[in-house]
């Protein structure tokens, strides 16, 4: 998992070990991240459609859909850009 900081954060960090175990600790971690990601994916009425004009409904997580023996794919999740799950499937 990436985290994106500010270079004062950074510094800050390099620096401080104490400041760095509490940001570390204040960040979620993969698995709650991941469970997340994953409740949003498959509850979160989002997508309409591929011609957009269908009644939104959830995309659904492609973990869940593994775990079901079904194929899915990753293209419109909603949280694609920031789901943990490092074997996302793209459809051709």
């Amino acid at each position: 998992m990436k985290y994106i900081l500010s270079e004062e954060e950074y510094k800050t960090l390099k620096t401080n070990s104490d400041c760095a175990k509490a940001l570390m600790k204040s960040l979620p971690n993969t698995r709650v991240l991941q469970e997340m990601c994953t409740k949003i994916s498959n509850e979160w009425a989002s997508w309409k459609g591929w011609d957009g004009k269908g009644r939104a409904r959830p995309w659904g997580c492609i973990i869940t859909a593994q775990a079901r023996d079904e194929e899915w794919y990753c293209d419109n999740c909603p949280v694609r850009s920031i789901c943990p799950n490092e074997n996302k499937e793209w459809s051709k």
